[in-house]
Formats: structure tokens, sequence, C-alpha cells
């Protein structure tokens, strides 16, 4: 959806370049892309009852502050690039390292081109400035953790454009220049390749594909371990693999598919509370996701009050949770979800 960013400024763009046409073809420019976004806006609506994903109300919010924090990590050392670069933590830098560089070096690239073409009403000048508001509003309103690599393609794909112009240009009219734009593109692709390099090496190293497969193999196992820790449904951490696995009841505990109530349950710091009530008494996560958890409940003990994906740390001040069961070849681990007198 906020793509959508890079659509205006492309459609303005067209819309002026179709000069005396009447304004009956104009209205057909905008109309072709804007039916396709009411026709998944409406299918939204009769189906989760809600016009927008209910992932993108779990996403919305100000998220400036704590995305800052997540770039100064990868950034400076001071603020904690070291410690995430060591080994035991890598796979906590390679996250926060991707992410940072997708979001901040196409919005950089971009909002440069813009500052110094002669070309800005131009249709690359348009696109750039597509990426730039894309940049802009994911950095200010979506948390760096809830944006994939899926997100960047359009705006990646526009950076390579204005990059690969620029060395046209570089080798054309500032040949005696040339060390200088190598050693600036060089620096810039190590960073990129480097931040890449480390987050491929992490998920190969990992093994995620043999515990997903892993999961499907073992579903009955699951099954049963669930049921024995004293329940037939769970919050999963997981993006659904567990729930579809082994066809029990689940809660997005991601917040990536869940109804209205408990959207709104999870935005105001009470989906716990709403779980509780629907007699969701245990928590499931396998993976990298296990890992977070474990890593988050560390922390929680020495003080950190901080969020746990999307849960909010005020309110796991009412509840805790109590690792009851583990399956060692899906790294899968159930943790009962028990109030806080």
């Amino acid at each position: 959806m906020d793509d959508i960013f890079i659509l205006i400024p492309l459609l303005l763009y067209l819309w002026k370049e179709m000069g005396n046409r009447s304004i009956t073809v104009r209205l057909w420019l905008p109309a072709v892309p804007l039916g396709l976004i009411a026709v998944y806006l409406l299918y939204n609506a009769l189906v989760v009852h809600a016009l927008f994903p209910t992932s993108g109300a779990v996403k919305a919010g100000f998220a400036l502050n704590r995305n800052w924090s997540e770039i100064e990590s990868v950034l400076l050392p001071s603020k904690g690039s070291w410690v995430l670069m060591k080994e035991d933590r890598m796979a906590g830098f390679a996250e926060r390292s991707y992410r940072a560089y997708l979001l901040l070096v196409p919005t950089l690239v971009c909002a440069a081109y813009l500052l110094r073409s002669k070309h800005r009403w131009s249709l690359i000048g348009m696109a750039c400035a597509g990426v730039v508001l894309k940049g802009l509003y994911n950095l200010f309103f979506v948390a760096l953790f809830n944006q994939g690599w899926w997100y960047f393609g359009s705006s990646v794909l526009i950076a390579n454009l204005v990059i690969a112009l620029w060395i046209d240009r570089s080798i054309g009219t500032y040949w005696t220049r040339w060390s200088h734009v190598c050693a600036t593109y060089a620096v810039a692709f190590l960073l990129i390749s480097f931040s890449f390099n480390a987050q491929v090496s992490q998920r190969l190293t990992s093994g995620q594909a043999d515990w997903e497969m892993a999961i499907l193999q073992r579903r009955d196992v699951i099954r049963s371990l669930v049921l024995e820790s004293g329940g037939d449904r769970f919050i999963e951490m997981n993006d659904g693999i567990i729930t579809y696995a082994t066809g029990m009841t689940g809660l997005a505990g991601t917040g990536l598919a869940l109804d209205v109530e408990a959207t709104r349950a999870i935005q105001n710091g009470n989906l716990l509370s709403l779980a509780a009530k629907r007699n969701y008494h245990l928590m499931v996560a396998a993976g990298s996701y296990r890992m977070m958890v474990d890593e988050y409940l560390k922390f929680r003990a020495r003080g950190f009050r901080g969020y746990m994906g999307q849960f909010k740390g005020q309110e796991l001040d009412h509840f805790k949770l109590e690792p009851v069961a583990h399956d060692d070849p899906t790294d899968l681990t159930i943790y009962r979800i028990v109030p806080i007198p």
C-alpha cells in the first residue's frame, strides 16, 4: 500500500504530459490504479469488516523515535553496532542493518537527485519524489522491524536507475574525478554488501528451512504438546505456519492477521487480556521468533520494559510467560501466559 506514494507523483507527471487531451481521457489515467485499489479495499471490508488490512492498522503509528534508535544502533559503534556484530548477536545486527540500508539508501539517493538535478519535473524526477515520500512515511510511521525486504523493491529499482545515470554522466563529463566517484560507490557497495551478506549468512546458518519442514512433519507432536500444556489454542508468534500445520485455533501475536477487535486490542496494549477472555492461555514460538521471545524475557528480567514484537511493555507488566514445553527438532517452545495478581 505504501507504494501509492510513488504512484501519486507519477500520475501527476503523466497528467501534465497529456497536454490538451480532454478531461474524460485524463480521468482514465488515475481510474485504473485507483479502481484496483478500491476493489482491494472492498474485498477487505467484506472479509474482515475493515477497509484497510489489519497488518497495516497494526503497523501504523508514530515510529520515528523507535526507528531512529534502531538506525543508530547499526550506524554508530557508540550506540551498539559493535555489540550487535558479535557472533552471538549477528542475527540481530543483520536484521536491523538490511532494513536500515534499504530504507535509507534509496531515499537519500533520490533526495540527492531532486536537490541536484535540473530535470526534477521529469519521469525519473517524479519517481524519485515518490521514493522520498515513501521513505519518509516508513521512517516516521512504520517500525523498522515491520518492514520486510519486499517493501523496497520499487525504491531500490528507481535508486539503481539514478545511480546508473550518475555513473554514466561521471564517466562522460567528469573523467578526471573518476577516482573519487569509484571510491564513493565502493564504500556504499561495501556497506550494503556487508549487510546483505550478514543477512544471507544468518538465514543459511539458522537452518530456517529445516525447522519449517520439521514443523510440517511434526505437526502431530506439536499438537500433542499444546494439549498437554493445558490448552487447545494458542497465540502464535510466527507468521502462521504453526497454526496452519497443526490445524489448531491460533491468534496472531505478530498482529498481522487479527480481527478488528483484536487489532484494536494490540494497538491499545491489551491483547493478552482479550486473549484470556477468549481462552487463550498459551503462546507458541519457533525458530528466530522463539529466540526473540527468550531474548526479550532475559532483558525484561534485567529491567527492560520495551516492546516484545507488537506487545507493549506495559501489557507484560500484568502477565508473565512461563516456558512449559519445548520441541528440539522444530526449535519450538510453548509458554503459559500467567496473569500477575
